[in-house]
């Protein structure tokens, strides 16, 4: 098994561009949420977050492209995770671990 922490990120789609980013907004909805007592907007963030996941899911083999490409969106998609379990733990909601 690769340690994924060491992988660098390889964006070359746009989803995956998308999904990047809004990912790097996360502790800027955290910060948003303590400062204001607004947990709406956590949810808000989760809700896009899985809508943005889902179109680069769709778009982007994970497995099956290039090795350095596999890696980049295998890690994309666990940070995926770990930031939606991390706020729905926030919410008091626990995450499924499968569907």
């Amino acid at each position: 098994t690769t340690d994924l922490s060491t992988v660098n990120f390889v964006l070359q789609a746009t989803e995956e561009r998308a999904l990047a980013l809004h990912l790097a907004r996360f502790n800027d909805a955290l910060q948003m949420v303590a400062r204001d007592s607004t947990p709406h907007v956590l949810c808000a963030y989760l809700h896009e977050l899985a809508t943005v996941f889902s179109r680069f899911y769709e778009q982007c083999k994970i497995i099956g492209a290039d090795g350095a490409v596999d890696l980049s969106r295998l890690k994309l998609s666990k940070q995926a995770a770990r930031t939606l379990t991390a706020g729905l733990q926030l919410l008091g909601i626990t995450a499924l671990e499968q569907m």
